[in-house]
């Protein structure tokens, strides 16, 4: 197994690998294996994790390593950022309590990591809430400023199956070119909602 990810099976976890085999990793760190490294990071959404390992033993990484715990720095507080961002938002949706929404995916995981794992990375939160209450929620959302990509709606067949399930992204966006735009995947009626029967309306 190459150096990059022999890097990341040792640090891109929650409970992290022992120091001397990271620093001994990091020492022997090419430009190039840094490149694929953070690529590889990137990929598995574990940033934080790696950061957090790698930070630890940056005084020992050959050079190229220690422009990848820096890279890997201003990624993770880009990351923050964006977290603390969606957090704030559900904060407000949860104090308006228009109706009844479930954090679910890694938004409902999220509680499960803290600063001694680093945080979940996240590019959007998932939601769910009965069929009923999806056309209010739309509504008080676009009321908002949040846009509607789509909504996919489809059913399942047979008794007791809820009469309809689907997916509405919607999103919310900063006012910094970006960087503090809210994305809510809001699922409804039955999960998941992905699937044949969908149709776009």
């Amino acid at each position: 197994m190459h150096v990059p990810k022999r890097l990341l099976c040792a640090s891109g976890r929650v409970r992290p690998a022992g120091d001397a085999q990271v620093r001994d990793l990091l020492r022997q760190l090419t430009p190039a294996d840094a490149g694929s490294f953070f690529d590889l990071a990137a990929s598995h959404q574990v940033l934080p994790q790696v950061h957090r390992q790698l930070a630890r033993s940056a005084d020992d990484a050959s050079p190229a390593g220690r422009d990848l715990v820096e890279r890997l720095g201003a990624a993770v507080a880009a990351i923050e950022r964006s977290l603390d961002v969606h957090a704030r938002a559900l904060d407000d949706l949860a104090a308006e309590a228009v109706a009844r929404v479930t954090a679910i995916k890694g938004a409902a995981l999220a509680r499960l990591y803290d600063e001694s794992t680093g945080r979940r990375e996240m590019r959007d939160v998932d939601l769910w809430t009965p069929t009923p209450s999806l056309w209010p929620l739309v509504a008080h959302l676009v009321d908002r400023g949040y846009g509607v990509h789509k909504v996919r709606v489809g059913q399942y067949g047979g008794s007791g199956a809820p009469p309809a399930h689907g997916i509405c992204p919607l999103t919310l966006a900063g006012d910094d070119g970006g960087r503090d735009t809210v994305e809510i995947d809001l699922h409804f009626g039955a999960f998941p909602a992905l699937g044949e029967g969908l149709v776009p309306l």
